[in-house]
């Protein structure tokens, strides 16, 4: 209930996404950058592979200490679980430069799926009433 747009969360293996969130950095057990989630959201029983952006995923630590700005820029809320876009957009203070990354499905994750064999660190893009499955 205390999540808010921008917020960095902590999403560990079998846990349930809090909001809808980009993926940031996936840890798992194989060393790939892969991350799960259970597909009961659409009726599908499947899991879905969702995937960080692997260039922005090495400076995701740089952000902890204050050295990047991590921004977010999406489309409007809305209801289509099937379509997101967006960019992600990494300033690296020491260098006095930025990076900007395209955002889409594969890395978006829905309120309500559960996380499985992973964890990962994810920015929160859409809470609450605004969240695609509440819209849907």
């Amino acid at each position: 209930k205390d999540v808010k747009v921008g917020d960095i969360v902590v999403l560990d293996d079998k846990q349930q996404i809090p909001a809808d969130c980009v993926v940031l950095q996936v840890t798992n057990e194989t060393g790939t950058d892969e991350d799960y989630l259970d597909g009961q959201l659409d009726g599908e029983r499947n899991l879905k592979p969702k995937l960080p952006i692997k260039k922005a995923q090495q400076q995701i630590e740089q952000y902890f200490s204050e050295k990047v700005d991590i921004t977010i820029n999406c489309e409007l809320p809305n209801p289509n679980l099937y379509h997101f876009d967006g960019s992600l957009i990494i300033s690296d203070h020491s260098t006095n430069s930025s990076h900007s990354y395209n955002l889409g499905l594969s890395n978006f994750i829905p309120r309500g799926a559960i996380v499985m064999n992973c964890k990962m660190l994810a920015i929160v893009v859409y809470t609450g009433k605004d969240s695609k499955i509440i819209l849907n």
